[in-house]
């Protein structure tokens, strides 16, 4: 039966629709597998400016470029420039464009989708600041896609992840921190002294590997070890500075306890060893 709806119906925006942690874990742990590209297109919409769409066998991914509203498996939503959704298999959709709407969307399975189950509702992003950048990532897909299907398939699941990545669920401006990233930024600077590993940050975080990987690129620049080392020789610095502490202690207090490789890691850092670093700074601060 064809979707109804009515401007009197009050439409759900993605602060309250977005943000359910079954939902959003269904779909990080999907993306531990390789998506299956199956199609990936532009579409120029609005003509009719109602437009029903039902998709059995795969998976959806939508960028919009555009103001519009739409319906999903029974739920209403508003949607505009900058948007984005993961639609599961199975879910109707109705959309009411307000014009000529251009609609980027790319089709996908994973193998196991016949058995695995399915998530509830679809997923909305607000991608803010990281808008050019998913768009960008499409448009490479897009040229790629008819003679290099399997390298627009590489493209699409980074597409994916970059979206995950943005932690922007329901954060119309974008600057939200994905939960795993916080807490892992909170367990290292707790535990700065302990061990510390990627595959351990990331299962005490909730999400593989790889995907802490990628969020600590996108925030900070770096990958996690980098940042690791780089968070316990600023406090080593601060340390030297600032006690007097032995370089012993400090090596053994920011989590490089060989007294070699303490050195040499600071070296590297700031150009000099601990023993100088500490004169430069004291000397400075009198």
């Amino acid at each position: 039966h064809p979707l109804k709806w009515s401007a009197a119906q009050p439409l759900v925006y993605f602060h309250i629709m977005t943000n359910e942690s079954k939902n959003l874990a269904e779909l990080t742990e999907k993306l531990d597998r390789h998506p299956r590209l199956l199609g990936i297109q532009t579409l120029l919409m609005g003509d009719p400016k109602r437009k029903e769409i039902y998709i059995h066998d795969r998976w959806s991914l939508i960028l919009f470029d555009y103001t519009a509203e739409v319906t999903i498996a029974g739920l209403d939503f508003a949607i505009r420039p900058g948007y984005a959704a993961v639609i599961p298999p199975r879910m109707r959709r109705c959309f009411r464009f307000r014009g000529k709407s251009l609609h980027r969307v790319v089709n996908w399975r994973w193998d196991d989708d016949e058995q695995a189950e399915q998530l509830h509702r679809p997923v909305f992003f607000d991608t803010g600041k990281h808008w050019d950048q998913m768009r960008g990532v499409f448009d490479e897909a897009l040229d790629i896609y008819p003679t290099r299907p399997r390298h627009a398939e590489v493209k699409l699941w980074d597409l994916l992840l970059r979206l995950l990545a943005t932690g922007s669920f329901g954060n119309q401006g974008g600057d939200q921190d994905h939960p795993a990233l916080t807490t892992a930024v909170q367990i290292i600077e707790r535990d700065l002294a302990a061990y510390l590993s990627v595959g351990g940050l990331a299962n005490r975080a909730g999400v593989s590997q790889n995907y802490l990987i990628i969020l600590f690129q996108q925030k900070f620049g770096m990958p996690v070890n980098t940042y690791i080392r780089t968070r316990r020789l600023q406090l080593a610095k601060r340390l030297l500075e600032h006690t007097d502490m032995s370089i012993k202690a400090i090596a053994v207090r920011v989590g490089i306890p060989d007294p070699h490789h303490f050195n040499k890691c600071v070296r590297r850092q700031f150009g000099c060893s601990p023993t100088a670093l500490r004169a430069s700074l004291q000397r400075v601060e009198r």
